[in-house]
């Protein structure tokens, strides 16, 4: 994130990377990226502003690592599955909720969404795993709420990624079908 933000005489890809939190940028101007990417490296901070209100942005490497994790292991693009995962978790979470009841709610998530033990499923539960949390379990998180008129969405939203699948499928078949088309032309049509 921030990929254009430094100029060429700061060292550093980004502001942040979720690939490699902690590996943004080295410089000696700026210093060096600070943020974790496991549990191991989590930053007890205090709760002020020079305490960044307890590692708020700075332990974020943390679950954006692991999103990036999640996203690489489903494979496609990211705001498919993992972004709606992801965003239907903060859509359930409060100011209050911490990693581990976030990485809750992305594992009921991902099984609302895309089926429990789904590819999905495994996927998310693999990328916390990762970064050192492990999920509890739907037994020993409380459930996501949601808003009584979005109690349709998750039957949407399975629909929904059943037609994106669908339409890449289309979209392959399509390319497919073109490069035959190219290499094994028909004979010519006659007026």
């Amino acid at each position: 994130m921030g990929s254009e933000i430094f100029t060429p005489a700061i060292k550093g890809d980004a502001l942040r990377s979720l690939k490699a939190p902690g590996e943004a940028y080295n410089d000696p101007t700026i210093g060096k990226d600070p943020q974790p990417r496991h549990m191991d490296g989590f930053l007890q901070l205090p709760d002020t502003e020079e305490g960044d209100w307890g590692g708020v942005h700075l332990n974020s490497g943390i679950p954006n690592h692991a999103f990036y994790l999640v996203a690489t292991f489903v494979g496609g693009q990211a705001w498919k599955a993992p972004g709606h995962i992801w965003y239907e978790s903060l859509k359930a979470s409060t100011e209050t909720t911490n990693f581990q009841e976030f990485a809750d709610f992305t594992n009921q998530m991902a099984a609302r969404l895309y089926g429990t033990n789904s590819a999905e499923q495994q996927a998310v539960q693999a990328g916390w795993k990762e970064v050192g949390i492990r999920i509890t379990g739907a037994a020993a998180a409380p459930a996501p709420t949601r808003a009584p008129h979005l109690a349709e969405t998750d039957g949407q939203a399975a629909l929904i990624a059943k037609l994106d699948a669908i339409a890449d499928q289309v979209q392959q078949l399509s390319s497919e079908v073109a490069l035959l088309t190219a290499r094994y032309p028909g004979p010519a049509a006659t007026s």
